[in-house]
């Protein structure tokens, strides 16, 4: 079983409820300080911002797999999303990406929808992920 446990997943929902607050806050000292110092400081907090803008994009595109369980077996993984059990076979996989700068693996079927994400702490990962790689071929 892959899952989340529940400090994991306080520390996600966190920092995903944060990020939008850290990026309004980071536009808010840019307004103040266009006005004080003209466009070239702000120019550069405005960036700041804009970085945890994105942050914030990522991070809620990854929100709902956060307190996800994955069960799988030789044949079959089982993704429950809080009420709702999605079945998947090994061969429905076409792509699993596994990013090293943001130590997750992520699972999409043939038509580019994501099946599933994990991170590399989360319990049972080490063996989903070789079971992913036999299947997959990453």
């Amino acid at each position: 079983m892959v899952y989340n446990s529940k400090w994991m997943q306080f520390l996600f929902y966190a920092a995903i409820f944060s990020m939008p607050c850290i990026s309004c806050f980071f536009f808010y000292i840019a307004f103040v300080n266009y006005f004080k110092f003209g466009i070239s400081n702000a120019g550069i907090i405005v960036m700041i911002g804009l970085g945890f803008s994105y942050l914030s994009y990522l991070c809620f595109s990854l929100e709902k797999f956060i307190g996800a369980k994955v069960y799988f077996n030789d044949e079959e993984f089982k993704v429950i999303f809080r009420n709702s059990v999605a079945t998947y076979k090994w061969n429905d996989i076409a792509i699993a990406m596994s990013t090293l700068h943001g130590q997750y693996l992520r699972l999409l079927d043939s038509s580019g929808n994501t099946i599933y994400i994990v991170d590399y702490m989360s319990p049972g990962y080490s063996k989903f992920a070789e079971k992913v790689n036999d299947a997959v071929d990453i």
